[in-house]
């Protein structure tokens, strides 16, 4: 009687246990997703120019200063690594990782154009896959974003 009823509470309470770990990924997976998103989108509407336009890296101008002139700092590398992180770099050497744990073979960027100097639409997916729970399901954010300035 009483062994049972242990036994039952103690699948119920690794059952909660499971359930507020998986929530918790999830909800910290979906607050990196959106960041990201909101990054990357804001340098994609800054953009004035496009010099690389491919699945796993954009490299775009934004003229920060306003004086139509390029500076070092003022060109923007996204890249999604293989290792599944989407970074951030600057021309003048300053770094950053937005997201860790992309599925790189569904995450990535798309353009309206091949040539890069005549993209004006920018989409991109960043997929993060949830581990540890059987039946959780990737986490994803898309978006397309137009190049306001080129």
């Amino acid at each position: 009687g009483s062994e049972s009823l242990m036994a039952v509470m103690v699948m119920w309470a690794s059952t909660v246990i499971r359930t507020e770990t998986h929530l918790g990924s999830d909800d910290d997976a979906a607050q990196s997703l959106r960041i990201a998103r909101e990054n990357l989108g804001k340098d994609i509407r800054r953009a004035e120019a496009v010099f690389t336009a491919e699945g796993d890296q954009l490299e775009i101008w934004i003229d920060f200063d306003r004086d139509g002139s390029q500076t070092t700092g003022e060109r923007i590398t996204w890249t999604i690594g293989a290792d599944g992180t989407l970074g951030r770099a600057a021309g003048d050497g300053t770094a950053r990782i937005d997201a860790e744990g992309l599925d790189t073979s569904a995450s990535g960027f798309t353009y309206d154009r091949s040539t890069p100097s005549e993209v004006r639409n920018v989409s991109f997916a960043l997929v993060l896959p949830i581990d540890g729970v059987a039946d959780a399901e990737d986490r994803a954010v898309t978006a397309t974003v137009h190049i306001r300035n080129a």
